[in-house]
């Protein structure tokens, strides 16, 4: 595994940061204290965090392709809402701990920690958890902060409850329990309740389920594929998609091979047989880095990666497929195909296969 350690130092200080802010609302149960900064080891740890969390953000920025969406991005706006407060708190002689659970927007990075090339069922269940996380910590958060502060129209605080007990609300509200031992007090805290819980709701059906099927039920027939004779199968990875791979073998591949598909789901779905014209089907699990081991990818006659066009990140997409391609073309003489979602990926294929070469 290819560790971004770079990327691994900013989510662990991020980490630390949002743990702070957990500990020191759980001891005070205060939103801003006015102690002397050399009587609070919490301010002093925040200032440092912040600040380093500062040189990141003009890192980013200098290194960012298109600016206007790096100061759009949800990384971008967890820096708005922390580093200032905790420069000018230091300032003012005051310490303002509010907003600083936007640091949870940074678990969505721990995906992205083990590199871009590596797709495993261990990095799918990151993936969808990190989201969940973040949901969860976010919208306990958004409460916590409009409860904390009251109404604009009020100078009473109606509870003072801790970050702690939000997470607890968001569990029960979002499950339907609805044991009613808490509640938003506030006219804020109640807009934003009810607006927020219709995506959430949303976020959490789409991915928990998926969390219960990857880590409940493992995929059947997953085992190594071991031929008969060089030469008479093919690959298939990347997005496994029924119909996009039958689309492409029934114009272009012989029918006397067998299909194998490397990666961690399979198109073949209760022992239907999406592909009856040919030889066998071989779903098997694991890493293209494998592939030698695994698929025998060295005997195939073709190793073909095949996007998901309907992902978000279409050009993350298709760095991926690129380095797992020129990883397998390493293991392999047979042509090796990839189909790019973007022409500007070409570009980067380039680079990447150049920079391997030199």
């Amino acid at each position: 595994m290819n560790i971004k350690l770079p990327l691994l130092l900013e989510v662990v200080l991020n980490i630390v940061s949002l743990c702070a802010f957990i500990v020191e609302d759980q001891l005070y149960q205060l939103f801003e204290n006015c102690l002397p900064l050399a009587e609070n080891a919490f301010q002093i740890v925040d200032l440092a965090l912040n600040l380093c969390f500062l040189g990141s953000f003009f890192l980013r920025m200098a290194l960012a392709e298109n600016v206007r969406s790096f100061l759009l991005s949800c990384y971008t706006i967890a820096d708005y809402c922390t580093i200032p407060p905790a420069i000018f708190g230091v300032i003012l002689g005051r310490s303002f701990i509010g907003p600083q659970f936007m640091r949870s927007i940074f678990l969505l990075k721990i995906p992205e920690i083990g590199g871009s090339g590596e797709i495993s069922r261990g990095i799918l269940i990151t993936k969808s958890l990190s989201k969940v996380l973040t949901a969860w910590f976010v919208m306990a958060g958004l409460i916590h902060l409009n409860e904390g502060l009251g109404d604009p129209t009020s100078l009473e605080k109606p509870h003072d409850l801790t970050f702690g007990t939000w997470l607890y609300f968001a569990v029960i509200t979002l499950t339907t329990v609805g044991y009613g031992d808490v509640s938003c007090k506030t006219t804020l805290g109640r807009c934003f309740l009810t607006i927020s819980i219709f995506f959430t709701l949303v976020l959490y059906a789409t991915y928990i389920p998926e969390l219960v099927m990857m880590i409940g039920k493992l995929p059947p027939d997953f085992m190594p594929y071991t031929p008969i004779l060089a030469g008479r199968h093919i690959v298939f990875c990347g997005s496994l998609d029924t119909q996009k791979i039958r689309s492409f073998v029934t114009r272009w591949i012989d029918r006397e091979v067998d299909l194998v598909f490397l990666g961690d789901c399979t198109p073949c779905k209760d022992d239907e047989d999406p592909f009856p014209s040919f030889l066998g089907l071989r779903p098997v699990r694991g890493l293209v880095q494998d592939g030698r081991q695994l698929v025998a990818i060295h005997e195939a006659c073709a190793c073909i990666f095949l996007p998901n066009p309907k992902g978000v990140d279409q050009e993350g997409e298709d760095f991926r497929n690129i380095c797992l391609a020129l990883h397998a073309s390493h293991s392999t003489t047979s042509p090796v195909h990839l189909e790019l979602l973007q022409c500007k990926s070409k570009i980067h294929m380039l680079d990447l296969y150049f920079t391997e070469t030199l």
